[in-house]
């Protein structure tokens, strides 16, 4: 949960910086200006947003964490036990 909180914050300040480099944009020539305002959208998109509300949804709680754990563990038995009994075979 920290990790996500600390995530979205992170990106609030980051988005605050991108806010002051559009500003600044429109005081240069048009052309030099478009590309700026082009390589702001693009690292907008790189970033993935502020929205709150997405980045709690990435969340897992603990138990969703310990089951898909669990999974990934069954997964790798159950491969290394195919293995073993295409050994045996």
């Amino acid at each position: 949960m920290f990790a996500i909180v600390d995530a979205w914050a992170t990106a609030c300040r980051i988005e605050s910086f991108f806010d002051a480099v559009a500003r600044r944009a429109q005081d240069l020539d048009p052309d030099e200006g478009a590309r700026v305002l082009t390589a702001l959208e693009r690292a907008r998109q790189l970033l993935g947003g502020t929205d709150a509300l997405d980045r709690f949804r990435e969340w897992k709680t603990p138990e969703e964490a310990t089951r898909r754990e669990v999974g990934r563990a069954e997964l790798v038995m159950l491969g290394m036990t195919r293995s073993i009994l295409r050994l045996a075979i």
